[in-house]
């Protein structure tokens, strides 16, 4: 009754080991539902007496539609973007996701360890997705605005009275899930940088998010605003947009927002490929 129903990813030798180690294992908690292939040729094969239930790009679906409790990722072909962007678009907190370390020792920073007889197993989270995290991402969000907006207040009303045609609204968009409309200045200056701060205080912008860009698309499968600023004003040209993003997203917290505004502030970096 108590049984964690597990999904293992991979069909390597990893896989095999772990396997039989949880097989050798009764008191692991663990009941192996089936196997995850990066193939769908390879659904319905069984690897150590385990069925190949269904491949990596229909996982998502397979969990909606079967009550899965734990997914570990045993295999080294699973690239570290492919595992965070599939847990992102599972987007449910209630399946817990734990991977076998190897080429992602990187990850040990930000995770915790837990350990099956000799298998260190590590798991894998959203900081973003954590309701304390966003509520506190939130209350900065309105205090931070709301005291900037005080400050500027007169020069808003002022440049209102003479600028007041000239703002439009524009609809942004990230992916499918994040569609809203935000006030808009066409000149680069400092009343589109306030008319920002009105919408990060009504909900629409962050001060940390995605990239600010009218036609930005995304695979992520959160609830992810745009921002301000983001993890790639403060990353070199060569770092991938993707991964930055993922990193943003799985280690996000409060200290790394304020490092992020501070570095954005004071030590941009001048990247060609990011949104104007």
């Amino acid at each position: 009754f108590f049984l964690k129903r597990t999904l293992i990813v991979g069909l390597d030798d990893e896989a095999r080991y772990l396997i039989r180690k949880l097989h050798e294992w009764p008191d692991s908690g663990i009941n192996i539902l089936g196997l995850v292939s990066i193939r769908r040729e390879d659904i319905g094969k069984k690897i150590e007496n385990t069925p190949v239930v269904t491949a990596l790009d229909m996982l998502t679906e397979y969990l909606r539609m079967n009550k899965v409790d734990l997914v570990i990722f045993t295999t080294n072909n699973v690239s570290y973007e492919k595992i965070l962007s599939t847990m992102a678009a599972v987007k449910n907190p209630r399946i817990e996701f734990k991977m076998v370390p190897g080429h992602l020792e990187f990850m040990v920073s930000k995770s915790n360890v837990e350990r099956f007889d000799s298998i260190p197993l590590l798991n894998i989270e959203y900081a973003y997705g954590k309701p304390f995290n966003r509520f506190v991402k939130r209350l900065f969000d309105v205090l931070v605005s709301l005291s900037l907006l005080l400050v500027f207040s007169p020069f808003l009303l002022i440049a209102l009275l003479f600028q007041f045609k000239k703002i439009e609204k524009r609809t942004i968009r990230q992916g499918t899930r994040y569609e809203k409309q935000i006030l808009w200045f066409s000149r680069r200056s400092i009343l589109r940088y306030v008319l920002n701060l009105v919408d990060v205080l009504r909900g629409r912008l962050s001060l940390v998010g995605a990239p600010l860009d009218m036609e930005a698309q995304d695979t992520f499968g959160f609830d992810y605003k745009p921002g301000l600023t983001g993890i790639r004003n403060i990353s070199s040209a060569t770092a991938k947009p993707h991964t930055l993003e993922l990193q943003y997203l799985k280690n996000q917290d409060l200290l790394l927002d304020l490092e992020i505004i501070f570095r954005s502030l004071f030590f941009p970096v001048k990247n060609e490929s990011r949104s104007k």
